[in-house]
């Protein structure tokens, strides 16, 4: 069989920044022509390339990895975000959320996962829940919900909840029953003696809550400590019981029924705790200026991801799976969320005997990586995570959370579009937080103000070490009172005042924005390239970081979002045929000797 004649196909330009300090640091400086690179495709090619170069002077990565799943995930908190508030009281609701369910599918996110919404007395923003079966009335009610989940499916919008097995509310039935030795609820949660110091009762061991200060705390009425390893109004269930296991698989269970698409663990780590008992060691690599009340000052060997809560897993998995191969059901999925070394996550996935989590999110960029990282820290952590992830395993990306600081505040306003093109052109699960498409950045909240109570427990001269208050104010609609979010000028926790000049209308009535540049990123998410490459980042020696892939043949032809990767790249050369690559070079050098640097201004 005679070959085809190389046709070759000109996809676009390499590109880079120009040196030296940003004009305006909301946006991208301009791009210059370094020299034409050519993309180029021929049927007689075992592989055709194509180099996106996304440097910004910092960023780098290495990895090869087949794309399985290709979904992004929008987080939000019903409390902060979705014009969030339709009833004018300065919180966010489910009809706020269906209101602006248009927005996330126009953007093109594929799903959305929710913090909390059951009934909760709101001491930790809903994870203090007083009932897992229900809607909390500050949020609607369960039509409401229901009517959700409907008009997002209708919308190709997938729907995940936050799911919180480890612990409940101090006010939930069960907890009350479990204090006055109601059967069956006495071993319900993780009750302990106290040790006898004297005349003083002390508590069971030296376990330190994550919001700070011991883990135990004493119960006058049933005269023992109950466990909590996060706030005293959060007792920990006692996961070891068989009843209490059953009580929450049905949980999972009853929302699969309401036709949810899927969870995320919250807390995995924390579900068992060593049943011994046994003191914690203290954490020699502690911060400096850690006290010994701090949840940094123990190294936490006996109460967080132990064996017994990656077996868990595995129950739950089953569960999902049984939903999942219903007729017409589609898959289900569980997302945990450990925050261990990458090791110790991918345990999550299963093994090659039993299916675990289908995401455990990769935290590695949350935990280890700040504005002083370098294009090698980015390397590193992509590095231990690739070795670590299991073979035919899918792998997810995920950059901000409502536990951190807001990445525009966490790595400088100026990093947001490449950390986001690092983001969305990565392998496999993405996951961006509410806001994070536009920018958004922290808001200043005073001791007053703060809500989180890890910080309020550290107190007005250290609450700005814990708090997590300024990544959750509520969401930049436009330029109206609380940034579009509220009627109310009051809010629950307040609006950034930057939102007059950083919202969604600005940004998507801009030619170019971030946000347009997130958008854009999606759309170019969806080309064959993206889907199928093998990707490989690099730190070079110039400090720039360069993404490539390499893309086995799919089809003999190209489809238009695959030829125009960069929309706003000139496209004088794109989709042009050839015969010869001489011929490409000699048409190249015609257009660039016609065209000017303001040709070539944006990457994007």
């Amino acid at each position: 069989m005679q070959l085809e004649k190389p046709r070759y196909v000109v996809l676009g330009f390499q590109t880079a920044r120009r040196n030296g300090p940003q004009k305006n640091a909301s946006e991208f400086d301009h791009c210059r022509i370094r020299g034409v690179k050519l993309f180029l495709n021929s049927q007689c090619y075992p592989y055709w390339n194509m180099n996106l170069d996304i440097s910004n002077n910092q960023y780098a990565i290495l990895y090869n990895m087949y794309v399985q799943f290709q979904t992004v995930y929008y987080t939000k908190r019903p409390n902060l975000c979705y014009r969030s508030d339709s009833d004018g009281d300065g919180i966010g609701d489910l009809q706020g959320i269906i209101s602006r369910l248009d927005y996330l599918e126009d953007t093109g996110f594929t799903g959305f996962s929710l913090t909390p919404i059951y009934p909760s007395p709101q001491v930790d923003g809903g994870y203090d829940v007083s009932n897992f079966t229900g809607i909390d009335p500050i949020f609607g009610q369960f039509e409401d919900f229901q009517e959700l989940v409907n008009t997002a499916h209708q919308k190709n919008l997938k729907v995940i909840l936050d799911f919180v097995p480890n612990h409940s509310s101090n006010e939930h039935i069960w907890f009350q029953n479990s204090v006055a030795r109601v059967e069956p609820y006495t071993d319900y949660y993780v009750w302990k003696d106290g040790v006898s110091s004297g005349n003083v009762v002390q508590p069971p061991n030296n376990w330190l809550s994550v919001f700070g200060g011991s883990a135990w705390t004493w119960n006058e009425q049933r005269q023992q400590y109950y466990l909590h390893q996060f706030h005293e109004s959060q007792p920990d269930l006692n996961l070891r019981n068989s009843a209490v296991v059953t009580e929450i698989t049905d949980v999972l269970r009853f929302w699969l029924d309401q036709d949810v698409d899927g969870f995320r663990i919250s807390s995995v780590a924390h579900l068992f705790e060593d049943a011994s008992f046994l003191d914690e060691p203290l954490n020699e690599e502690a911060s400096s200026g850690v006290t010994e009340t701090d949840y940094e000052y123990l190294r936490h060997i006996y109460t967080t991801d132990l064996d017994e809560t990656i077996d868990i897993i595995y129950q739950w998995r089953a569960v999902v799976d049984e939903y999942s191969t219903r007729p017409d059901s589609e898959t289900k999925i569980l997302v945990t969320d450990s925050t261990a070394r990458q090791n110790v996550i991918t345990r999550y996935f299963g093994n090659q005997t039993h299916e675990g989590a289908h995401i455990p999110l990769n935290f590695g960029f949350i935990s280890n990586l700040r504005r002083e990282s370098t294009a090698y820290d980015f390397v590193e952590m992509a590095e231990e995570w690739f070795s670590a992830l299991p073979h035919g395993r899918t792998s997810n990306s995920i950059f901000g959370n409502h536990d951190v600081s807001r990445i525009a505040s966490r790595f400088f306003l100026n990093r947001v579009d490449s950390l986001n093109m690092q983001l969305l052109l990565s392998p496999g699960t993405a996951f961006t937080y509410q806001g994070e498409e536009l920018g958004l950045l922290d808001t200043l909240i005073s001791y007053e103000e703060t809500e989180d109570p890890g910080a309020i427990a550290a107190g007005p001269n250290r609450f700005e070490l814990f708090t997590r208050d300024p990544a959750r104010t509520p969401f930049h609609w436009d330029g109206s009172t609380s940034a579009g979010f509220s009627l109310n000028s009051s809010t629950w926790l307040p609006v950034n005042p930057n939102y007059l000049v950083r919202n969604v209308a600005i940004q998507s009535a801009a030619t170019r924005s971030m946000y347009q540049t997130y958008k854009a990123l999606l759309d170019i998410r969806q080309s064959e390239t993206i889907k199928r490459g093998s990707i490989t980042f690099k730190s070079a020696n110039d400090g720039m970081g360069h993404q490539n892939l390499d893309v086995e043949p799919y089809s003999s032809d190209l489809t238009p979002r695959d030829l125009f990767l960069f929309p706003k790249i000139k496209s004088a050369l794109k989709g042009i045929r050839f015969g010869s690559i001489k011929a490409v070079k000699a048409k190249a050098m015609e257009v660039l000797n016609q065209l000017t640097e303001k040709d070539y201004q944006h990457c994007f």
